[in-house]
């Protein structure tokens, strides 16, 4: 059973460590879209119909990191909750007392 809740928790860190890799990835094309917008928008070919294409892509953009994190949040919290819980499991289940049951039954 603590082998179990173990494992849990060892995937869990896993999984946020991947989330946090991910998130620092994310932030990086983030970065590298916004000087390539800039380096068209520096142009001085860039047509009005361009530019409003430029906004919109801008604005997408925006909307979809906000929705991504707030994903992120979610999925810290549901992650974090459950490493808590897990660790719970394991701290009861090596009381002194609970550990001599299991023994003896």
């Amino acid at each position: 059973m603590i082998i179990i809740q173990a494992l849990t928790v060892v995937l869990t860190s896993f999984i946020i460590v991947g989330l946090f890799m991910l998130q620092a990835r994310v932030h990086q094309l983030r970065t590298q879209a916004d000087q390539a917008i800039a380096r068209v928008e520096a142009t001085n070919r860039v047509t009005p119909s361009q530019k409003a294409e430029i906004a919109q892509v801008k604005a997408q953009l925006a909307s979809q990191e906000e929705q991504l994190g707030q994903r992120y949040k979610v999925a810290y919290v549901v992650y974090g909750v459950t490493i808590v819980v897990n660790l719970g499991i394991i701290g009861y289940l090596t009381r002194p007392k609970v550990k001599e049951a299991f023994q003896q039954g």
